[in-house]
C-alpha cells in the first residue's frame, strides 16, 4: 500500500501458507504502538486484532492466520482496511482494494496444486 500523496510505502500485505495454514502477513512502519496489535477489518465484517510478532529494520511484522471465515471474507470482500495506532494512540486506517484477490488466490492454489502434483513434475 503507498501513501497517494508522497509515493512511499506504508504496508506490505503478504498472503501464503506455513505449515498447511493459509497467513496474512503485514509489514507496517517504525513508529505506531505496538500494544494495541492491528486491526483488520474486511467489508463489513467486524474487526480482527492480532498483535505484532516482531520489529526488525523493514517495520513491525503481525501474522494473522487465515480460517475458513477469514478467506471468505477475503474472497467476497472489495475493500478492507488495515487499522493501526500511532504513538499518540489515535487509529489510523489505511485503506486496502481486494479487487482481484478472488482470482489471484484461485491461480495460486492452482499452480500450488500442480506443483504438489507427480504429473506435473515429470514436465517442471
Amino acid at each position: 500500500m503507498l501513501d497517494g500523496k508522497t509515493g512511499t510505502t506504508v504496508a506490505q500485505i503478504a498472503i501464503g501458507t506455513d505449515g498447511g495454514k493459509d497467513e496474512m502477513v503485514a509489514t507496517l512502519p517504525l513508529g505506531l504502538a505496538l500494544e494495541p496489535g492491528v486491526g483488520l477489518i474486511l467489508g463489513t465484517d467486524p474487526v480482527r486484532v492480532f498483535p505484532y510478532r516482531t520489529c526488525s529494520q523493514t517495520g513491525c511484522i503481525a501474522v494473522l492466520v487465515l480460517d475458513d471465515k477469514a478467506s471468505a471474507s477475503l474472497k467476497s470482500s472489495k475493500d478492507g482496511r488495515v487499522l493501526v495506532a500511532g504513538l499518540d494512540g489515535k487509529p489510523v486506517a489505511i485503506p486496502l482494494s481486494l479487487k482481484g484477490y478472488g482470482d489471484a488466490m484461485s491461480a495460486w492454489r492452482s499452480n500450488e496444486a500442480k506443483r504438489g502434483s507427480w504429473f506435473w513434475r515429470l514436465w517442471s
